[in-house]
């Protein structure tokens, strides 16, 4: 049981000197809140007192943080029905504003199973209720791209050997799903993956040992797939990124089952606009991974590769392989201490502090953790309190603002409660909104 302690009318002497004894949670009114497990380990955060940095004119200010500690509110929750998979935020409407967009596999609902969610983001922040797409069977990815050089945001969905783009039209809504004809897919990941500036589409099926690369065609459509040799063993992942700073767009491939696969491999996008021979990399131990991510986890701007692995603690961690200098990754990764079963991971700058951070769900622990960057290294995680659902998907949540205050906020796709949400702490006010800081 968790226990809280409360101290109202804190006068900033107070809250000063509590900072320089420690990192309590305190809410915008000064109140400390404090909660631990029983085992005295803290648990979540909630609020803390917000104090406006000094920015250049017109940025966004930062936002006072200790160690990843009091960022976001406790969660919300929208039914859906089904069973929701893997989530995306993005602007699908073309109104400026960030939406979400989710998907949902199967689970004796024909009102809601094999669906699109797309929950429009509207003008007083909040998002409205969703517009329901039919997707393809078992549908267990979703990301979105330009799949038709129009200047608008579309969406393409993986499931049960299908794979989709629903292309969004003039009227800012998305057109019936369009099918690609890719044989055995699952999941799929958007990017640029010949240097032409058009965005294109790779996929994976569940352990099939290959990849599978859609061009755009600058003419309209795809053309024919192209197909990579790479080992997976099953319960895959892709993420997209530059991986040896040449900026182009590499393909990296997460195997989350059997020991006979490494964690993960590499494909190098080429000068000639294709993809390398995979480079693999493997944990020091024997043990799968279940999520992956991508971003500048150094501070030297390049791009590393973060890795959730493990079961229950003290096995679950976090694993960082930086990229080096010769267009490579380390092969000894920095790792850090997970609370328990760690599974999706996403990388952004939720504490604002210019530097990205580590968020990762914890599958049957009612709780997200986020580990903050600082100048030399991750601090420890800081978890908040979701709810439970044993099992999340590699794409099971994403992060964006979604409520127009200008403040990253998370989004996860649950099996039991639909679609939860994480809003940030706001980060500014209506007024400095009105001096059109934020729009």
């Amino acid at each position: 049981m968790r226990k809280s302690i409360f101290c109202t009318h804190l006068c900033l002497l107070a809250v000063s000197a509590a900072f320089s004894q420690g990192t309590p949670n305190v809410d915008s009114n000064g109140t400390i809140i404090s909660s631990t497990s029983e085992d005295g380990v803290k648990e979540d955060s909630t609020v803390i007192d917000r104090q406006t940095a000094k920015t250049e004119a017109g940025a966004a200010p930062a936002v006072a943080r200790e160690f990843g500690e009091g960022l976001f509110q406790p969660y919300t929750a929208r039914t859906t029905g089904s069973w929701p998979e893997a989530i995306e935020i993005a602007d699908v409407n073309s109104d400026g504003l960030k939406d979400v967009v989710m998907v949902t596999s199967y689970y004796f609902d024909p009102t809601n199973d094999h669906k699109l969610f797309v929950y429009l983001q509207n003008t007083s922040g909040g998002l409205d209720a969703p517009a329901k797409y039919p997707a393809v069977t078992r549908t267990e990815s979703v990301d979105v791209g330009d799949f038709n050089n129009d200047g608008r945001t579309d969406i393409v969905v993986g499931g049960q050997d299908t794979l989709g783009v629903f292309y969004q039209n003039s009227g800012g809504t998305m057109n019936s799903l369009a099918p690609l004809s890719v044989g055995e897919t699952r999941y799929c990941k958007a990017g640029d993956f010949n240097n032409d500036g058009l965005d294109d589409i790779v996929s994976a099926n569940h352990g099939s040992g290959s990849i599978k690369v859609l061009l755009q065609n600058p003419s309209g459509g795809f053309l024919p797939q192209v197909s990579h040799s790479v080992g997976h063993g099953g319960f895959d992942e892709l993420e997209v990124g530059d991986l040896n700073n040449d900026n182009l767009d590499d393909v990296i491939v997460m195997s989350g089952q059997s020991y006979a696969y490494d964690n993960f491999a590499v494909l190098l996008q080429n000068s000639s606009g294709t993809l390398n021979a995979p480079n693999y990399y493997d944990l020091p131990i024997t043990v799968n991974a279940s999520g992956i991510g991508i971003g500048d986890m150094n501070g030297d701007d390049l791009n590393d590769v973060v890795l959730a692995y493990g079961g229950n603690k003290p096995a679950s961690n976090i694993a960082l392989f930086f990229q080096n200098g010769s267009g490579t990754l380390n092969t000894t990764p920095a790792t850090y201490p997970s609370y328990d079963i760690p599974e999706p991971v996403e990388v952004a700058d939720v504490d604002r502090d210019g530097r990205d951070d580590v968020l990762t769900l914890h599958g049957g622990w009612n709780a997200m953790g986020v580990y903050a960057q600082s100048e030399t290294g991750l601090y420890p995680e800081v978890r908040y309190s979701i709810p439970y659902a044993s099992h999340y998907n590699p794409q099971g949540f994403a992060i964006g603002d979604i409520n127009r205050d200008g403040g990253p906020d998370v989004a996860i796709a649950d099996y039991n409660q639909g679609l939860v949400i994480l809003y940030h702490v706001p980060v500014h006010t209506a007024a400095e909104d009105t001096w059109g800081l934020y729009q």
